[in-house]
């Protein structure tokens, strides 16, 4: 065999193994991209997390508020989001001050009949909010039921309410909020709807935590000085 066709040979037995280990490497790369897709994949599926769409999905304490002693049937509430703002409803903070808006939802007490007039007025002072005295100093306007507390009620201090709408997201801040009133909205039996509640806090009480809304019991009575009270989540710092 001549000298020529001994090198063609060669050189075509080194492009066949130059294919395969080509072959070999895609195949090994299609499959490393595969499995980093499914982790990519897995991973997407394991962080997201289904969006509550009933009252009893919502994590966190609850209250039964009546909102009058004549109430028969109860709101059950949760709060569910907080956050310091300058503008709630159509009124603005006065200079040095900041409103602490708690974001709520609600439902009938009872899931076979609705209520007439649900909601969260402050009319008959039976909201309040409230954060430990060792959390920050307390606003002129607070109310010394607890020393162990800056309270904050209708009594000595501003508190706004929104009136309850439908649930539609848990984007919170970008419902299109009404001012309450004692008439309050019809709530369907089983139904579960949002309200919000907001109260005037000096900047230089500057609480850090530990925020708490409080609200009209079955038991208590217009000249009652303690509610019952749910945890709140503590807003993002101000600013």
């Amino acid at each position: 065999m001549s000298i020529r066709s001994m090198s063609a040979l060669a050189l075509g037995a080194l492009m066949l193994l130059a294919g395969c280990s080509d072959t070999g490497d895609a195949d090994a790369a299609g499959e490393s991209d595969s499995s980093d897709q499914t982790t990519a994949g897995t991973d997407d599926q394991t962080s997201s997390e289904p969006t509550p769409t009933t009252f009893d999905d919502f994590p966190g304490e609850e209250l039964l508020y009546f909102d009058a002693e004549s109430a028969s049937i109860g709101t059950r509430i949760k709060a569910v989001g907080t956050e310091w703002t300058t503008e709630f409803l159509d009124y603005t903070a006065d200079a040095g001050r900041h409103y602490l808006v708690i974001y709520v939802v609600a439902t009938g007490e009872l899931d076979d009949r609705g209520l007439d007039h649900a909601g969260l007025s402050n009319l008959g002072y039976t909201l309040e909010m409230r954060y430990p005295s060792s959390a920050g100093s307390c606003s002129a306007d607070y109310t010394a039921n607890d020393p162990a507390y800056c309270t904050y009620d209708g009594w000595n201090s501003t508190i706004l309410s929104a009136q309850f709408e439908p649930l539609a997201s848990d984007d919170w801040t970008n419902y299109l909020w009404m001012e309450g009133s004692i008439f309050g909205v019809e709530m369907e039996p089983g139904q579960t709807m949002v309200g919000a509640v907001a109260v005037s806090v000096e900047d230089s009480a500057a609480p850090t935590g530990g925020f708490e809304f409080c609200a009209r019991g079955k038991d208590n009575t217009l000249d009652d000085n303690v509610f019952p009270c749910i945890a709140a989540p503590d807003p993002a710092p101000i600013g």
